[in-house]
């Protein structure tokens, strides 16, 4: 054979085993509806709480939520009361979680409460440990059970998936994906809730307390909780 006819062979052989392989998780496909991981790069906030557990940013401004249930609004500090466990802006509205009665409290930007939101994840610890805002609905990560639970911006349950990681302390929302943090595994997840699979993991740490994650751009803010008995084996 002779050596013009052996290059085009190798060339279509290497072109055949990319095309057999398929589109990459991490770049994600448009054309066949294969969404991406976007995050480039992940970022350890520094905040004032000291027991961090869930983060949003909003107004050119952070707000942090600790377990002592102190809102951290800049160099404001707000008590709300509370085993607070998650954060989330939605519209106008802000979306508080608490573990210790397993509701989702909602407030204005002025923090007047307006109602709140029954999620049925009861239980002082191993509650809710995280929630997101879709265009259309409010994701909750319980971690207990490691489900994802889905409601509708009015408080109707709509849905429930499980995750295959333990211990999931985090969640957010972006393009489609959910982001979430399993701290026993040190991981950021990333998950397509229409198609029900993993498309992505990205290691943090290990031995830190994870606790939240907001995805800005390419960039994942995650806080850690430095007071809750220390950094993990």
């Amino acid at each position: 054979m002779k050596k013009k006819n052996i290059i085009v062979v190798v060339l279509l052989l290497l072109l055949s085993f990319v095309i057999s392989r398929g589109p990459s998780l991490r770049g994600g496909d448009a054309k066949n509806g294969i969404k991406a991981n976007v995050v480039t790069e992940i970022v350890v906030l520094e905040t004032k709480a000291k027991e961090a557990s869930g983060l949003e940013f909003l107004d050119d401004q952070w707000y942090v939520v600790d377990d002592n249930g102190r809102l951290f609004v800049g160099e404001k500090e707000v008590e709300l009361a509370g085993d607070l466990e998650g954060l989330a802006s939605c519209g106008e509205k802000l979306f508080v979680a608490f573990e210790d009665t397993g509701r989702v409290e909602i407030y204005n930007r002025d923090l007047q409460q307006l109602s709140h939101l029954e999620t049925g994840i009861g239980g002082k610890y191993d509650g809710i440990e995280g929630i997101a805002c879709s265009r259309s609905g409010l994701y909750v990560a319980d971690q207990e059970t490691s489900e994802i639970l889905y409601f509708t911006m009015d408080g109707v349950f709509r849905d429930r998936f499980g995750i295959p990681y333990p211990d999931l302390s985090g969640l957010d929302y972006a393009g489609g994906l959910l982001y979430i943090i399993s701290d026993e595994k040190d991981v950021i997840i990333v998950y397509d809730p229409q198609q029900r699979e993993v498309i992505d993991e990205m290691p943090l740490a290990h031995g830190e307390n994870w606790e939240s994650i907001k995805i800005l751009d390419n960039t994942a803010y995650v806080v850690e909780d430095k007071e809750s008995g220390g950094a993990k084996e």
